[in-house]
């Protein structure tokens, strides 16, 4: 089970309003407060936890062990680890990296490229610059290549487009995934896709049997086409992964000069 803590306005609301029947019941119980006489009262019915066998215990130290321990428990679960050896193919993955972090419109690009990879392909991811994320290998990536440099930093569309064509030129990647989205992946994928002479699937949600479909028509049309090799996903276009951890090879590139001469045909 999820240990976010989630915010249910519903109740937000009912606290907030007094003349609501379920008020009092949505207000925090009080451990301790001060009398009309200045004296501390404790509520002694509010201390404690329910133990395993149903029975309510009180931690004297403070601390109610029975918490800590069910969290502690969940965060010690070791996923299974999946390794791919020698992959038969590659499925490139760009991702947005917002704020030098995966985000989720990301990680559910990573579970398209999971899927696509299968049991046999490998799932490559392309980074350009430094990053802050720790995560890649519960995001199902394979492998890691971070491309850094002074000509990939802030605003670089065609420097960035240089060292993707280099990297399809080394890897040449059976698809492209790329998010459609308005931090970058959108414009960039759509360059990539002329760069190369690939027509991009664009505003693709979902992708099954070969096909892809994507939105048309302001969002109120399906449009079904075969799977092209450059995608530009959308938003929840699959889970993201969360069954399996993945071993992450890093490879890095710091070099622009050797990715512009590897670009040309």
């Amino acid at each position: 089970m999820s240990d976010i803590i989630r915010r249910d306005p519903r109740a937000e609301w009912i606290a907030r309003n007094r003349l609501h029947p379920l008020h009092a019941a949505m207000q925090p119980a009080l451990n301790s407060w001060m009398g009309p006489n200045g004296l501390l009262r404790k509520n002694v019915h509010g201390l404690g936890f329910i133990g395993p066998n149903g029975i309510k215990r009180i931690d004297r130290s403070g601390a109610q062990q029975g918490g800590a321990v069910k969290r502690s428990a969940a965060a010690d679960v070791q996923l299974p680890l999946h390794a791919i050896v020698e992959p038969a193919f590659y499925i490139t993955v760009v991702p947005d990296m917002v704020g030098g972090r995966l985000s989720s419109h990301d990680r559910d690009l990573l579970g398209l490229a999971r899927q696509l990879a299968g049991a046999e392909g490998a799932v490559l991811a392309v980074v350009f610059g430094e990053h802050k994320e720790t995560a890649f290998d519960v995001a199902g990536v394979d492998r890691l290549l971070i491309i850094d440099g002074a000509g990939f930093d802030g605003y670089s569309p065609e420097q960035r487009v240089q060292g993707l064509r280099a990297v399809d030129n080394q890897f040449n990647p059976r698809h492209w995934l790329l998010p459609d989205s308005r931090s970058g992946g959108g414009e960039l994928g759509r360059r990539f896709a002329a760069s190369i002479g690939e027509r991009p699937a664009t505003r693709i949600w979902q992708v099954k049997d070969q096909l892809c479909i994507s939105r048309a028509g302001a969002g109120r049309e399906d449009l079904v086409r075969p799977l092209a090799r450059l995608i530009l996903a959308a938003v929840e276009c699959a889970e993201p992964v969360s069954e399996t951890r993945h071993e992450v090879l890093y490879w890095r590139s710091s070099c622009p000069q050797a990715w512009r001469a590897a670009c040309r045909v």
